[in-house]
């Protein structure tokens, strides 16, 4: 089998079908809901793509996986693997003792502060023909009081992630409501989808997209077979662009957002 003749995502563009990666080892359970096809391996909390991959026949294509790890003073490498900008003082990206591959970042007591972090390089490109999956975790303790930001953007010249995306593909809530809201932005002209789901406060919700060549973004939480929402216009397709997420503050009271693994895979 040729590595072109893989599509990451099983051969119809239907996103129900996730994960038809170019290996053996995939079952599927009478039991899993619209025939969700899964790898052998570990819980789906601990191992966002639902295990570990059994006996591949070829290597995957352009799995990135962007972790959150221990350094020596218990913290995230903001120098080889994040960039970190923020406004106020606060207590940066920190990963968390007994939850495994999660980290936290909370903002300082004033209205707007913030942390935001983009992967320190851009490592994402919208291409047509190929199928890009992004998955990972997002908390916030007060959620209805914070701007945030989950997905893909390119490297921000100036300003913050939160009012100043230009090129980006991802999942975002504003000040004043819990909705889970998604885009799609290119050039600076954005096509949203609001009101996909809500996140509750300080309770963990699995995020994710799928983005099919340069046409079509499905958009969903929990489980990629109930995505919430297809875009089709402004999809970024002449910008490489940063893993990225934040959080900003929407009162004079210290927020946080925690975020677990993030997973990036894109077929050749």
């Amino acid at each position: 089998m040729r590595r072109r003749d893989v599509i990451i995502g099983g051969a119809s563009r239907n996103p129900r079908n996730t994960y038809m990666a170019a290996v053996s080892g995939m079952y599927g359970s009478p039991s899993d809901p619209k025939s969700t096809r899964r790898f052998n391996g570990a819980s789906p909390r601990e191992n966002l793509f639902d295990g570990v991959m059994n006996q591949p026949a070829i290597p995957l294509a352009n799995a990135t996986h962007n972790p959150f790890y221990f350094k020596n003073k218990h913290d995230v490498d903001s120098t080889n693997v994040w960039k970190q900008t923020a406004v106020g003082s606060g207590t940066p990206l920190v990963c968390l003792d007994g939850r495994g591959g999660r980290a936290k970042a909370t903002n300082g007591a004033t209205d707007n502060n913030y942390y935001f972090y983009e992967s320190l390089y851009e490592i994402a490109r919208l291409t047509s023909s190929t199928h890009l999956h992004i998955r990972g975790t997002i908390e916030i303790a007060d959620v209805d009081q914070a701007d945030w930001f989950w997905g893909l953007c390119a490297r921000l010249a100036s300003g913050n992630l939160f009012d100043n995306r230009v090129d980006a593909v991802g999942l975002y809530g504003a000040d004043g409501s819990a909705n889970i809201n998604a885009e799609c932005r290119k050039n600076g002209t954005a096509t949203p989808a609001t009101a996909l789901d809500t996140l509750t406060d300080a309770t963990e919700m699995v995020v994710g997209v799928h983005i099919i060549g340069t046409a079509e973004a499905y958009f969903y939480t929990e489980d990629e077979a109930g995505y919430r929402s297809i875009v089709r216009t402004n999809l970024p397709d002449d910008e490489e662009m940063c893993v990225s997420f934040g959080c900003r503050n929407g009162q004079g009271v210290a927020n946080s957002l925690t975020v677990g693994q993030i997973n990036l895979l894109q077929d050749a």
